[in-house]
């Protein structure tokens, strides 16, 4: 009984042993699988922190981008208003080279009557019909009608 006691107590210590050993062995893949957890845990928080970073930096890019937009409506909104400015200016330059026409060939017609007025205060309506009164070689827009002493009505084409 003694031997059986011994081989009890030597297998009980084998058995001791091999579960020791089946301990150690779990403790250090139980420390290693906690190393990975933290180095996980590590790459996590950094790939975390790049989200972040990357998210912010979208946003900028997204304020600039409508700061942008911004602007060129601006940019656009005054083109707008220099092409009506243009326009404007346009008309009124056209207006004022009509007006313009039109006040020189007045003035032509204005300085064609005084001539015809003073030919008529020194000498009658005779000498007014001659023919220096075509000193331009222009033909009048208008007649003018005078009328002489004897009642008659004469047309002078003014020149």
């Amino acid at each position: 009984m003694a031997d059986e006691v011994r081989n009890l107590a030597q297998r009980a210590a084998e058995a001791a042993n091999s579960t020791s050993d089946l301990i150690e062995k779990t403790v250090t893949k139980i420390k290693e699988g906690l190393g990975i957890v933290h180095t996980t845990n590590e790459a996590f928080n950094e790939v975390a922190t790049s989200t972040d970073k990357a998210g912010s930096l979208v946003s900028e890019i997204a304020a600039a981008s409508n700061e942008q937009a911004a602007g060129i409506a601006e940019v656009n909104r005054a083109i707008t208003a220099m092409e009506g400015v243009t326009q404007l200016n346009t008309a009124n330059a056209e207006e004022s080279a009509k007006t313009a026409e039109d006040m020189k060939a007045q003035a032509g017609q204005m300085k064609a009557f005084v001539h015809i007025l003073i030919t008529i205060v020194k000498g009658g309506a005779k000498s007014a019909l001659s023919s220096d009164l075509n000193q331009n070689g222009e033909t009048a827009t208008a007649p003018i009608l005078i009328k002489s002493s004897a009642s008659a009505t004469k047309e002078i084409i003014l020149s």
